[in-house]
């Protein structure tokens, strides 16, 4: 059996993915857990499998119950997840430091973050430096002797690149992620790619950075693929490019990437980049809302509010609002707010209206500042509120 984990294990490193995933599914179905962390691993990337968030979780969840070092750091990074969802800082902060006190370096450098932002924990200078500390010095002893993966190697980079647990030296992180990248690592030839991009620790050059990032896209990492497609989208480092911005999109959405579902969603609904088609984008869009999507969740609800592509339905309309809302997205409150100032698939209510537009306020929705001063419940203090939000607002 150890041979077997041993054998599992080095195919990760070599990103041998499908044959990785064939042995670790072995092993999970015999419940160790350390097939189940590396299971969970492939299926929340979408490496050699197509990307599963859930099986990802139950798996990591299993696995960390067990003990298991990966699959607590795993889970952490889960619990972390900020794309639309609302992070769990606390349960994230048990996990990284289940997972620290095993010895895993990543884990302690995400101990140090939480300590240094206050996150799931009070803020403590300190004890952030003593966490990044036992990261470097980890992670420099394994990458000195040979042991460090392209993982490890990458987590190293970054510590130098911000300084955290060492001195800074931008220019080790560049050699550090360069080392990693071209050993294939996806993540570090994106964090490369945009070092490059904003001439960090090495000269900035935009052609050669997006080389980086498209290599990382092109080895199916979705968060790269996205950021490919913004770029293209948005026209500000390279030439605006709507049907490249599609193909990228759409190379994120096939593999069951939420983020990437929803944008290629609303290009296919507008007709940006590709033919327009109306079904089509809803087709993609409620994927990415049953993914749980916190912004295709609220489009949908405006969708069938306003009879977009569908007949007006204001029930199903308020469904899907609460759906977001439920993820604290700040529009979907706000529009929560607005059924029931209308009575629009429900009773009118005006409590419950402000009840909506207060929470849309706090979870940074600037319009509901606006509404609540229209039903002048306490205007001034919205206008002051939203003053104070000015600068974590976006």
């Amino acid at each position: 059996m150890d041979e077997e984990i041993k054998e599992m294990k080095q195919l990760m490193l070599e990103r041998r993915w499908e044959e990785a995933l064939t042995l670790a599914r072995a092993l999970s179905e015999k419940g160790l857990s350390e097939g189940e962390a590396a299971m969970a691993r492939l299926y929340y990337h979408g490496y050699g499998v197509k990307k599963d968030e859930m099986e990802a979780f139950l798996l990591a969840s299993r696995s960390a119950g067990k003990g298991n070092a990966e699959g607590q750091y795993l889970l952490g990074e889960m619990y972390m997840d900020d794309r639309e969802m609302i992070p769990e800082y606390k349960k994230a902060f048990e996990m990284f430091q289940k997972s620290a006190l095993q010895g895993n370096a990543r884990a302690c450098m995400m101990v140090g973050l939480m300590y240094a932002k206050g996150q799931g924990t009070e803020a403590d200078g300190i004890r952030a430096e003593e966490w990044f500390r036992k990261a470097f010095l980890g992670l420099k002893r394994k990458e000195e002797n040979g042991e460090a993966d392209t993982e490890e190697t990458g987590v190293l980079g970054l510590l130098y690149l911000h300084g955290m647990g060492t001195e800074m030296d931008q220019p080790r992180a560049i050699q550090l992620f360069l080392k990693s990248a071209r050993l294939g690592n996806d993540e570090v030839q994106q964090t490369l790619g945009q070092c490059i991009i904003e001439g960090q620790g090495t000269e900035k050059n935009i052609s050669r950075g997006l080389e980086w990032i498209r290599k990382s896209a092109e080895n199916g990492n979705t968060e790269s693929q996205i950021l490919l497609g913004d770029i293209y989208l948005k026209g500000q480092i390279v030439e605006k490019d709507l049907s490249e911005a599609a193909r990228w999109y759409r190379k994120a959405a096939e593999q069951g990437d939420k983020v990437g579902e929803s944008r290629l969603g609303i290009l296919y609904f507008a007709g940006l980049g590709v033919e327009k088609d109306k079904n089509t984008g809803l087709e993609w869009i409620t994927r990415a809302a049953d993914h749980g999507q916190a912004s295709a969740q609220w489009l949908l609800g405006h969708f069938y509010r306003r009879g977009r592509g569908m007949e007006v339905d204001y029930e199903k309309a308020g469904e899907w609002f609460k759906k977001a809302a439920a993820r604290h997205y700040g529009k979907a409150a706000n529009s929560l707010g607005d059924l029931y100032k209308l009575g629009l698939g429900v009773e009118k209510d005006r409590s419950k209206a402000i009840e909506w537009y207060k929470k849309a306020l706090a979870w940074g929705c600037r319009e509901a500042a606006k509404n609540l001063i229209e039903l002048d419940d306490h205007g001034q203090d919205a206008g002051e509120y939203l003053k104070s939000l000015k600068h974590t607002i976006q």
